[in-house]
């Protein structure tokens, strides 16, 4: 019964590489697109992506070192490294969060000139790419938290691609601004909860 399980990891491990590789070159292209086209729904879901894919690299990597033996030196391990982690990632999200929300604020009074069809054809391939995860959501732990990422991620490329279609289709360019809001209304509770989490860790506070 073990060559089978271990095959599944293995395969949920490729699959988690293979998505994390693929989010990172969308997460470049959607900046790129978004800073080219003037989009902030675009930028604001490549920091999202982008918090999103380093908050699951810190918390393997965290997962890794506090599942670390205790020593002279450190009594109790390493267990404290996924507070930090969470703690570091609750961070980003915080600063992405705020960040794109005033900007929001901003081009919903001052509205900018948006090229939609570059909006488009990011959102569309970044809605594509996040699927490439969701097959694998019940292998594991880490696979369920990585699935739980994406749906969030895929939110805000739906998001963009709706704003896109909206400014094409009517001209109404205050639709990115919306779109970025909606962004922002994702990013900021998950960052509030985490930030809430990590908080209780470092005081010793019974665990939930």
């Amino acid at each position: 019964g073990r060559r089978p399980h271990n095959h599944g990891q293995g395969a949920g491990r490729t699959r988690l590489s293979i998505a994390l590789a693929l989010t990172s070159v969308v997460l470049v292209g959607e900046a790129v697109v978004g800073w080219l086209s003037g989009s902030l729904s675009l930028l604001a879901d490549a920091g999202h992506m982008a918090t999103d894919s380093a908050g699951l690299v810190v918390a393997l990597l965290a997962a890794h070192l506090a599942s670390r033996p205790s020593t002279d030196r450190s009594t109790w391990g390493m267990r404290r490294s996924e507070v930090l982690g969470a703690t570091l990632q609750a961070g980003m999200l915080s600063i992405v969060g705020v960040t794109v929300a005033v900007r929001a604020v901003i081009n919903l009074i001052q509205p900018e000139t948006i090229h939609a069809e570059g909006m488009l054809v990011m959102g569309v391939i970044g809605l594509a790419s996040l699927s490439v995860l969701m097959g694998g959501r019940g292998t594991s732990l880490n696979m369920r938290a990585a699935c739980l990422e994406v749906a969030g991620d895929a939110l805000g490329s739906l998001g963009v691609i709706v704003a896109g279609l909206v400014i094409r289709l009517t001209g109404w360019v205050q639709a990115d601004a919306v779109a970025s809001l909606l962004i922002a209304a994702l990013i900021v509770p998950r960052a509030v909860t985490l930030l809430s989490a990590a908080g209780r860790g470092l005081m010793d506070f019974t665990p939930t």
